[in-house]
């Protein structure tokens, strides 16, 4: 039987959403104050705000569903065979940067007067949040209920569904109807096949989390705020095969060849058993 939910982790995602709340819809004198006071950061708090409450939902339904941290891959033995991808991630973007002429010339700041480690935190929080929700509870879920390939589709599908909202906000009221339907219909379906591709079918070859949020993390920071990533095809081309070849170095030759490790798979599993073989 399912452990209940406890109840901290209830008030915390009672508490978190509050905030959030307020934040959006709150008494526009002191929102104008706290605006004042926290600057660029608002923005970035209610992003961050709104991914905890995010989180809290994740964790409250996977506990409910006897989905624990370690089928996941959220261990720590799973973080250290992780590592080397997070390495030759810092190394790639220590590269782009060289590439294009040095950190002042290719980092940009999305908010003005964001510092970089207030940057860094968010793209970790978002990293970790979406890939908590979409590799855990929606693939794991879905493949322990209705298998593997239902797992992969869905969660590809989810994935870009929800990046719908950001996509509406980049248009313009003056963009015709059948414009704004050709372009999200061309992002949702590039949405899905780079999420089923890079993320989802990423998570069910290794089972390991860190893997797909490191891969999460490297993508939106080097594609949102460095210039040589986000203008370059080639390089963007180049961001689909890197983790992959780490990760068949790492999972195939080093574990099976030196480790005499087995490649973990995800595994669909009856609710309640663990979802990883």
């Amino acid at each position: 039987m399912s452990k209940k939910p406890s109840a901290a982790l209830g008030a915390f995602f009672v508490v978190s959403l509050t905030l959030l709340l307020f934040l959006l819809n709150g008494d526009a004198k002191m929102l104008t104050m706290v605006w004042n006071a926290l600057g660029p950061y608002v923005g970035v708090i209610q992003q961050m705000m709104g991914y905890v409450v995010i989180i809290c939902f994740g964790a409250i339904a996977m506990k409910s569903e006897g989905i624990a941290w370690r089928d996941l891959g959220l261990t720590k033995k799973d973080l250290l065979l992780a590592s080397p991808l997070f390495v030759a991630f810092m190394a790639g973007i220590v590269l782009l940067v060289w590439l294009g002429g040095g950190w002042s010339s290719t980092f940009v700041a999305v908010t003005p007067g964001l510092p970089l480690a207030a940057v860094a935190f968010s793209v970790a929080l978002v990293a970790f949040a979406e890939e908590y929700i979409f590799r855990g509870f929606v693939q794991v879920g879905t493949s322990r209920r209705f298998g593997v390939t239902s797992g992969l589709l869905v969660s590809a599908a989810v994935f870009s569904l929800v990046h719908v909202p950001t996509d509406l906000s980049s248009f313009s009221p003056s963009t015709g109807l059948y414009r704004i339907v050709e372009l999200l219909s061309i992002s949702a379906i590039s949405r899905f096949a780079f999420g089923a591709l890079a993320f989802s079918y990423m998570y069910q070859l290794t089972g390991n989390m860190f893997v797909t949020m490191f891969t999460h993390a490297f993508y939106d920071f080097t594609l949102t705020y460095l210039v040589v990533a986000g203008g370059t095809l080639s390089i963007v081309v180049l961001y689909l095969f890197l983790p992959y070849a780490v990760i068949l170095i790492v999972y195939y030759v080093l574990l099976q060849g030196l480790l005499g490790r087995p490649v973990r798979y995800v595994r669909p599993t009856s609710p309640g058993g663990s979802s990883v073989g």
